[in-house]
Parts: structure tokens; sequence; C-alpha cells
């Protein structure tokens, strides 16, 4: 038993011995890892040019955006016109994106006064430079004659001489289509057209082609994507049917005010010129409301009237984007909002005035995660217990505007809201704050004013 007990003992003792030892030892393991870093995701671009072979010997120059190009008078090709003379010019499409395109090329016929237009012939020579072009009679040239719509491939992609980012290169042929545009002016044209005048404008629009594919095998998927359009509207169903075109950029020019509008809904993508024109519901401060929904997105360009009267009412973003480029907006109404993002919306109110009367009213609020960027414009609210900026789980971002009439706090956030206020605007703290609310240096050239 004893010499048990001096085993045991002696064992212990080599224990603690080994522990005593261990103290302060690391254990080791083996392990491994790797990194890929840089993974990158970037957009396709869809871009078009216009060119034309001024010199008819083969080299194309762009003339997007030109003025007077295709007749010019140095050419001596636009004035002095006669009965019997054809012009040609010879010009082409080139696809500079990374993204194949259908493609429309659109002639607007502007007639003088005096006019030429009934006294002039056309034909489109699809295809053709001026190589190609031997022709010896009107007659002969509209038999070449073909419809100027088409679809041209992206270019090759190939790395940049940084090796970092992508470019486009466009090849002569495979990215290039070609055209030719002929202007006849009739034997039989009489003296009634003498000094008379026309001017042509050219209009290249352009989409998405069904080329490239979605990730699983469709090439169809943005077959429904259509041409932009430009329209002119002066009544209200006219109006309405413009902004709900998806799938279509669309830009709508008011060329007069619309007096018995109704609350309008956008769900294509557009952008609203008014002029000074207002969307009214029979009187000039009872505007009428607008809400962008279901993706849709809308820009409004416009110009603010003198006194009360509105450019339009309460302007809504629902799952949708909104940009407000000047105008006057008003409305009135206990807890309403003069402008509101619902739903992950996004709103940009760059230039405007934008108010609300009644008993907490708000000019600006941002619910449900939506986002509103306040880069100018002016804010107010007249109704007791109101607020200009009110963040109500969404967040507002001031980086410029005024504040005035102000008869109630300047920012309020709840729910999770914030506001973000710039210190470029705001050098000092921002004052006129909810009770409830604090207001903390972000850290980031913003104050934010959060929940306490």
């Amino acid at each position: 038993m004893k010499t048990t007990k001096k085993s045991l003992i002696a064992c212990g003792l080599s224990v603690l011995v080994c522990c005593a030892l261990l103290v302060g030892t690391t254990f080791a393991w083996f392990t491994d890892s790797v990194t890929n870093k840089g993974n990158r995701i970037e957009a396709g671009n869809l871009k078009v040019d216009l060119l034309m072979d001024k010199a008819e010997d083969g080299n194309y120059t762009s003339i997007a955006n030109g003025t007077g190009d295709i007749f010019s008078e140095e050419a001596g090709n636009g004035i002095n016109w006669e009965p019997g003379k054809t012009e040609i010019v010879y010009l082409a499409v080139q696809n500079k994106g990374s993204l194949a395109i259908n493609y429309n090329l659109l002639l607007d016929i502007i007639d003088g006064d005096p006019g030429l237009i009934g006294s002039l012939e056309y034909a489109v020579l699809d295809g053709k430079k001026a190589a190609d072009v031997d022709a010896n009679s009107w007659e002969e040239l509209e038999a070449m004659e073909g419809a100027q719509v088409g679809d041209i491939q992206a270019g090759q992609t190939v790395a940049a001489p940084n090796g970092t980012l992508d470019e486009i290169v466009n090849g002569e042929e495979n990215e290039t289509d070609y055209f030719a545009l002929a202007v006849h002016m009739k034997e039989d044209a009489g003296n009634e057209y003498q000094n008379g005048s026309i001017t042509i404008d050219m209009t290249l629009i352009a989409k998405q082609a069904t080329a490239e594919q979605d990730g699983f095998g469709n090439s169809d998927y943005d077959e429904n994507a259509g041409y932009p359009a430009s329209v002119d509207v002066a009544d209200i169903d006219s109006l309405e049917d413009a902004l709900n075109n998806p799938g279509v950029p669309t830009e709508i020019n008011v060329t007069q005010s619309i007096t018995d509008g109704k609350n309008l809904t956008v769900t294509g993508d557009v952008t609203l010129n008014l002029g000074n024109n207002t969307l009214n519901r029979g009187s000039t401060i009872v505007g009428a409301g607008i809400t962008v929904e279901d993706g849709g997105s809308m820009t409004i360009n416009a110009v603010a009237n003198s006194g009360l009267v509105y450019t339009a009412g309460a302007l809504t973003a629902d799952g949708g984007t909104l940009t407000v480029n000047g105008g006057n907006y008003g409305v009135s109404g206990s807890g309403d909002a003069q402008v509101t993002a619902k739903n992950g919306s996004e709103i940009y109110l760059n230039s405007g005035n934008f108010s609300c009367s009644g008993y907490q009213g708000h000019a600006v609020m941002a619910t449900s995660g939506s986002t509103i960027t306040i880069s100018g414009g002016s804010y107010s609210v007249s109704g007791a217990d109101s607020t200009a900026l009110y963040a109500d789980g969404g967040t507002i971002v001031v980086d410029n505007c005024k504040f005035s009439a102000i008869n109630g706090k300047r920012y309020a956030v709840a729910n999770g809201g914030q506001i973000l206020v710039s210190k470029t605007f705001s050098p000092d703290k921002p004052t006129s704050v909810a009770a409830g609310n604090v207001v903390t240096d972000n850290g980031d050239g913003y104050w934010l004013i959060a929940e306490n």
C-alpha cells in the first residue's frame, strides 16, 4: 500500500510539473485561407452616334447634336434649289456602347413661310456609301430605298491599358450601319415654291435589343423595351396616357395649363416639362396630386408662378423615383404632407417651393425605408404642431435649402427615421428640432438627427 501511495504521489507530481511547463504555451492547429478580391459588377451602357461623310471620301465624322450639317450653304447644297434638283447626303449610325441596340431614324420636316414641303420627295437608301450609289435619275435612286430602322450588335470589349476597366472598341463594319438620305425637288414644282424653304430635323432613337441573356439563357427578357418618345399634351386624357407607358422613356411637354385635372398616377419613365403651366383641379390653389408608383420614374421641370398659383398638388413616390426641378407646390389639411416618400422610394428635390398648411402637417415626409435628398428649394409649414422635414421611418438628407414662414419645428424624426444635415449648409448644430430628438456629429460632414 505504501508503495502504491508513493507511486500515485509521484504521478501526481509529474502531472503538476507538466501543467506548470504548459503555462504560457499557445496551442497551434493546422490552418489555411484563400482570398479573392476586387470582384466587380458594372452595368452596360447604351450609346449611339450619328455620323456623316461630308466630303464623300469615306471619312465619317459625328454630327450628333449638330445644327445645319447635312444641307450646308457652304457646300452649296442647301440653297438655290430648282425643279429637278437632287441632293444626297451619306450618313451612318454607330453603336458606341456595350449593349446591342435597335434604332430608328426619324425625320421631322418643318415647312417655311413660304414653304417647299409640297415640292419635295425623299428616299432613304439603306446600306449605301458614296461609292455604292451609281444612279442617273431619281427613279433609280428611289429603287434603292429601304426603311431606316435596324439593329446593331455591341462593339468588342477589350481590356483597357491599365488592366482595371473595360473599353468598347467599334469595328469599321460590324458596329456601324450606313445609309444615304436623298432629297429631290419635283420637276413639276411651280412658281408658288419660289423663295420657299423647309427645315429637316433628324432624331436618332435607340433601345435595347433582345441579344444579351439574363443569366437563365433567356435573351427575350428585354423585349418590351421601348423607344424614347416626345409628346406634346394639352388635355388630361393625353397626359394620363403619356404618364403610364412602362418601358418607354417619354418626354412630355405640357403646352397649356390643365384645369380639369384629377389626381394622377405615373408608372412610366417620364420627364414632365411644365414651364409655368399648372395641373389643377378647377382652381389654381387646388393642385392635382401626382403619385409615382410600381417602379415608375418621373422628373418634373417647372417654373413657379407668383402668388397662390400651385404647379401641382401633393407629390408622392410609392415604390418609384421622383425628381423635382422648380415649381410651386402646396397642400392644406390636418396631417397632410406636400412631398411624401413611401415603401423604399427615392425623391430628389433640387429646387421649388413646397408648403403645407394644417395641424401636424409636413412640407416633406420620408416613411418606410424611403430616402429624400434635398439640394435646394424653399420649405414652409403654417399649422400648429407641424414640422417642415419629418423622417418617419425614412431618411432625409439636407444638402441645401431655405426655411420660410415656419410655424412649428424644422426637423423631426420618429420610428427609426433619421435626418442628415450637411455641415456646409449648417455649420452650427441645427436647432428647431422636435422634442425627444437629439443632434450628434456623424463624423462624415453631417449632423445626424435621430430619436433620443
